[in-house]
């Protein structure tokens, strides 16, 4: 029974590490997107990361559970893991600066874009103020 939770464990600590190792490369990626603006390939990255990550979660609470609670697992298998289970943390503590980064990134971003819509619903509101009167196009009320 230890062992085939180890067995478990072990698998799903090496999916994870994959998944955080794809995680750290799509970083560049998202980055460069946007700089150039294109948030849509940002928008749907981060949306189905984020589903994943969920899905790890729960995962790691489940063989948590079992891990805690399973009798039999040898020492061998328990060394195994941890050895896993620093690699996984080193990986982990590599991608929170970088989500750090991308998260401060995406707030200046916000920032600057509220600041331009703002200056635009001004200017818009400038335009409609001297806009051409009625039908006549030749027409401008210089007294609005």
């Amino acid at each position: 029974m230890g062992d085939q939770v180890s067995e478990r464990v072990t698998r799903y600590l090496d999916r994870h590490m994959d998944w955080m190792r794809e995680v750290l490369k799509e970083l560049d990626v998202l980055e460069r997107a946007m700089d150039s603006g294109d948030m849509e390939p940002l928008l749907d990255g981060l949306a189905r990361r984020t589903r994943e990550a969920e899905h790890f979660q729960r995962e790691h609470k489940g063989l948590m559970r079992e891990w805690n609670d399973g009798a039999g697992v040898s020492p061998e298998c328990r060394r195994a893991v941890e050895a896993l289970t620093e690699e996984a943390k080193r990986l982990s503590e590599a991608l929170q600066p970088r989500y750090k980064a991308l998260y401060l990134k995406t707030e200046n971003l916000k920032v600057s874009n509220r600041r331009e819509l703002r200056a635009l619903r001004r200017d818009c509101g400038v335009l409609q103020k001297y806009r051409p009167g009625g039908d006549d196009l030749t027409y401008l009320d210089r007294k609005a």
